[in-house]
This record gives C-alpha cells, structure tokens and sequence, in this order.
C-alpha cells in the first residue's frame, strides 16, 4: 500500500476574518483538481498546519476513508477546529494531503465497507509525530495515550541520563 503526499495548500480566509471562507470551498477544490486531477474525491490521511517565519507547525491530523478528502476537510468540526487555531496563531493556514494509492497508481476512493487499516495506521503514526512538533495538537481523544506514555529511551523520558535497557532501546531506534 502506498500514500502519496500532497500539498501544502493554502487555506482561503475571509476579508477581514481569521476563518476559513466557507465560500470558496468550490474554487479551492477545483484549483486542487485542476493541478492533481481525481485528488480532491480521495481518501487518506490530512494534516492541517500552520505556516509562519520558522516554517510549518502541524495542529491537526486527521483520516477519510468514508468521505472524499473534499467532504471531510471542510466539514464544519474541522473548520471550526481550523478557525480556533488561525484565531490564536499567527500563520497561513495549510492543508497536506496524504492520498492513499491503489497497485495501479489511481487514487483510493471512499468506501462504505469497514474502516481502511492502512490509513488508520497512517494517522495513528502522523499523530505521534505531529504531537512530537507540537504538543498543543488538537487530537485530544488519540494523544491522551501519548501523551501519558513513557518509554525510556524511546518517548517522554525523564531528564538524566539513560540507563541499561533504555541505552540499548535509543540506539536501536536512533532516539
């Protein structure tokens, strides 16, 4: 299985508002089509971010398997999750698309049949790393775990120098 990443994709605003314009969901999505045709009807993992002078900061991670990438970004959770960020960080609001692929290279299109593993794994694993970059991720309900989580050596260790099993576990995993 493979995904494709895409983007990053400036979010629209509107004049004099730190929301995402809800108006130009159509022209944004047709812009995308028109650059990277079937993308926006796809199915994978989403990340949206913010941009500012010392680069991207991810706040949001996110999976589509019964919706396009079209219908499930812009749903009203998400924008409301968006205009919270943008409201109280300074950036651009960014879109990255991960579109997961068939054997054929074609994009995967949504199903109604049970969740898709791959891309449950997917974002399960950009979580972990987006929360890495910033702990302030909006994934409440999937960073509790991690955030809770201490593997020394490898995640959320305590201050000092590592001992024994947790030595070997940091060279093994390069941490």
């Amino acid at each position: 299985m493979k995904f494709q990443p895409y983007g990053p994709f400036e979010l629209p605003r509107s004049q004099g508002n730190a929301d995402i314009d809800r108006d130009k969901k159509n022209w944004f999505w047709k812009s995308i089509e028109s650059r990277h045709p079937f993308l926006p009807g796809a199915i994978g993992c989403y990340i949206f971010a913010t941009k500012a002078a010392k680069g991207y900061k991810p706040w949001y991670v996110g999976k589509t398997d019964k919706q396009s990438f079209a219908r499930e970004t812009w749903n009203d959770r998400n924008l409301l999750n968006y205009g919270q960020v943008i409201r109280k960080h300074k950036g651009l609001p960014m879109l990255f698309l991960l579109a997961k692929t068939t054997p054929r290279g074609r994009f995967q299109r949504p199903t109604m049949r049970k969740k898709v593993g791959a891309i449950v794994a997917l974002e399960q694993m950009l979580i972990a790393t987006c929360l890495q970059r910033n702990s302030g991720l909006l994934n409440k309900r999937t960073i509790k775990y991690l955030m809770n989580m201490q593997v020394p050596g490898y995640v959320n260790e305590s201050p000092g120098a590592r001992k024994g099993g947790a030595r070997a576990l940091a060279r093994l995993l390069k941490t």
